[in-house]
Parts: structure tokens; C-alpha cells; sequence
């Protein structure tokens, strides 16, 4: 049987962490072995909550790593492809009886050009700060947001206006 490969320590994704052993607080960089990569990934929806609520992610080492896998380029092309099949599928009339959660489509095409705008930012080179995307990805995946629920308080174009001005590293860094 293979084993699960590992990386030595000097090769291994980083995380920024806040310390207080012993005097003031420092910041301090750790790696992120694949096992503790592999157990954030399966906690992503809770720690986007955390993250995007404002919790700094230099206060744990989960919230950090959890920081890195947002940020990074990849991950964040692969929300903005997300949220540009959510405005294709909005386009098409629904299929009754499919098997796929129902969405607010007239609300979504309403947003269009916010989703756009958003995209824009999400699949840029530059750094964006991990709350606004964890932002993005919370609504995205909120079954009782705006985006699923006909019934939700939550103002679409509002809340993705909201995220985009959290992905601006000049306002939030």
C-alpha cells in the first residue's frame, strides 16, 4: 500500500500566527501539514463564517490555514466560475423535477452586474483579504440567503456590493 506523502517542514504551506508564549504577542509563521490542510478543507463552511464575521484568522492555526486556502488564486477562480454558472443557470427557465436546490433566479439576474463586478476582483492576480472572499463564499453557499430563499430579508445586490467593497485590500488590509 503507498503511503500518504508528506513534505518536509521547510517545504510546507505557511501560516501566520499570533503568540503570547511568554511576553508580548508575535507573529509567527508554521507550516500546514496536509493532514491539518485536509481537516480545514472539510470545515471550510464554518470557518468562512468565522472569517467572514471577522474573526482575524491569525487567531488559530485552523482559521489561518483556512485564510490561505481562500486567498489563493486558484480557489478564488474557481468561486468566480461558480458564481458565473449561478448567473447562467439563472438565465434558463427551471426544471421541474430536477434535482437541484431551487434558486431565486429573477434575483440573481436582477444582480448580474454586481455578480460581475465581484468576479472581477475574485479572479484578479493581485491580493484580495480572505474575509470578503470568505464573504463570497458564505453567500454562495447560504441555502437560507438571498440567493435560495425567496423569503430572505438579505437585499442581494446589497450584500454582493458588501462583498466586493471586502475584497478591496486598500479598505480591509
Amino acid at each position: 500500500m503507498g503511503r500518504m506523502p508528506t513534505l518536509a517542514n521547510e517545504h510546507a504551506p505557511r501560516t501566520i500566527l499570533l503568540t503570547a508564549l511568554s511576553g508580548p504577542p508575535e507573529l509567527v509563521a508554521r507550516p500546514n501539514p496536509w493532514w491539518l490542510r485536509r481537516i480545514v478543507g472539510t470545515m471550510g463552511t464554518f470557518l468562512d463564517g468565522r472569517i467572514a464575521s471577522g474573526t482575524p484568522p491569525e487567531r488559530s492555526r485552523t482559521l489561518a490555514c483556512r485564510a490561505a486556502q481562500l486567498v489563493a488564486l486558484p480557489h478564488r477562480r474557481y468561486l468566480a466560475r461558480c458564481w458565473l454558472n449561478l448567473l447562467d443557470l439563472a438565465r434558463t427557465p427551471a426544471v421541474p423535477g430536477a434535482k437541484r436546490a431551487p434558486i431565486c433566479r429573477r434575483r440573481i439576474a436582477a444582480a448580474e452586474a454586481e455578480v460581475r463586478a465581484m468576479v472581477l476582483v475574485l479572479s484578479g492576480a493581485g491580493p484580495i483579504p480572505a474575509p470578503g472572499v470568505a464573504m463570497a463564499s458564505r453567500l454562495l453557499n447560504d441555502g437560507a440567503g438571498p440567493l435560495f430563499n425567496p423569503l430572505s430579508p438579505t437585499e442581494l445586490r446589497s450584500a454582493l456590493r458588501e462583498v466586493t467593497a471586502h475584497l478591496d485590500p486598500a479598505t480591509t488590509l
